[in-house]
């Protein structure tokens, strides 16, 4: 494109509406129950798999930042760090997802590496591809010295940014793993300030495994990767999971509206 104002303009958009859920349509739809949660969940199993889960962030970081920075020092080329900082992307993506489900399931015995199916792999793979194309126009920021107006953080910042996104992909995996009959509530860390789409989020739970439109931190909403919410995730009767499935939204009504909300925020 010849037009450079053009290029600063879809960059701009790039990085603004760098919305997983959104591009995704959240997670998967139908997903079965992939862990047998048999017996009572095990806090220190949870806990294990929740330490294990922010060990990931920080190597994925970590590895995201030196491989910028061999580009940047000239150690590498810029097709070795983008042919390398895709497969990171990737290995990332699946085991944030399976850290997820470890979490969720929190028994004994639950396997360190949760197999994927193939359905759910796919699923990865297309959203840590949508992620690495964020990526590359990170890389195009750094090598024409641009700053967006409305996000002056240098790449550093911005690579810490990429490391929350991993957090939706382990709220993707806890879902996954429920088993059937549970419904899901959007909850606000009411202490911080909340944006209008969580709002809307908490106040059309609960939800299903099914027509969950999003999860915290994946882009959907104005708060973007720095959402606080939780998921919180309760098995119910069956009568109960029929009562909510009577008064559902669907999720493609729940995902325009979120686009809506987050539209009009943008504009003021």
């Amino acid at each position: 494109m010849s037009n450079p104002f053009q290029k600063i303009i879809e960059a701009f958009l790039i990085e603004n509406n760098k919305a997983i859920g959104r591009m995704r349509g959240g997670i998967p739809v139908d997903l079965p129950a992939e862990i047998s949660q048999k017996g009572r969940a095990n806090p220190s199993v949870r806990n294990s798999a929740d330490r294990g889960m922010n060990l990931v962030k920080m190597y994925y970081k970590a590895k995201l930042r030196e491989l910028i920075s061999s580009w940047i020092s000239k150690k590498n080329d810029v097709a070795s760090v983008k042919r390398e900082s895709q497969k990171v992307i990737r290995d990332y993506f699946v085991k944030s997802f399976q850290y997820g489900m470890r979490i969720q399931a929190g028994v004994n015995r639950t396997p360190k590496s949760v197999p994927i199916s193939q359905r759910h792999y796919q699923w990865l793979i297309k959203a840590a591809d949508q992620e690495f194309e964020h990526y590359l126009a990170l890389m195009d920021d750094i090598r024409f010295g641009r700053t967006l107006q409305s996000n002056r953080k240098n790449w550093q910042e911005r690579i810490e940014d990429y490391g929350n996104t991993l957090d939706s992909i382990a709220h993707a995996g806890r879902v996954a793993a429920t088993p059937p009959n549970v419904v899901i509530y959007w909850e606000m860390d009411e202490e911080s300030e909340n944006c209008p789409g969580c709002i809307y989020l908490r106040d059309h739970s609960p939800y299903t495994r099914d027509n969950l439109p999003c999860t915290p931190k994946d882009g959907t909403t104005q708060c973007l990767s720095h959402c606080n919410c939780k998921l919180r995730i309760v098995k119910v009767s069956k009568e109960e999971y029929d009562r909510v499935m009577v008064n559902l939204t669907t999720k493609k009504h729940m995902l325009r509206q979120l686009e809506i909300i987050k539209n009009r925020r943008a504009r003021r």
